[in-house]
């Protein structure tokens, strides 16, 4: 019989439960990852393999964002050990709202 803590970091590390955690993971720190003022404007979406999803507010935050996108790629990486980001995708949408960071 394979231990409790082991069948849990199995689970953790693959499937949508380990990128869910990790994106959970993320969202605690993503104000000191990017600052206040750039997480107004976007949140991390969703991990899926070596990319990372993020959902930007508007088109000329999606260009900002697409000049530091080595920038916060190393930031993560740095500051989650389970991580190993290697793309950042932008997509447009709604930033905040219920379940979102940032909101009340």
């Amino acid at each position: 019989m394979e231990p409790i803590q082991r069948v849990i970091e199995r689970i953790l590390a693959e499937g949508k439960l380990g990128n869910s955690a990790q994106v959970a993971e993320l969202w605690g720190q993503w104000n000191e990852i990017v600052g206040e003022c750039i997480a107004e404007h976007c949140i991390p979406e969703k991990i899926t393999g070596a990319k990372l999803y993020i959902r930007v507010d508007s088109a000329v935050w999606c260009q900002q964002l697409d000049m530091l996108k080595e920038e916060l790629m190393e930031k993560i990486n740095r500051r989650q050990s389970a991580t190993n980001i290697q793309k950042i995708v932008l997509r447009s949408g709604m930033v905040g709202g219920e379940g979102m960071p940032g909101s009340l």
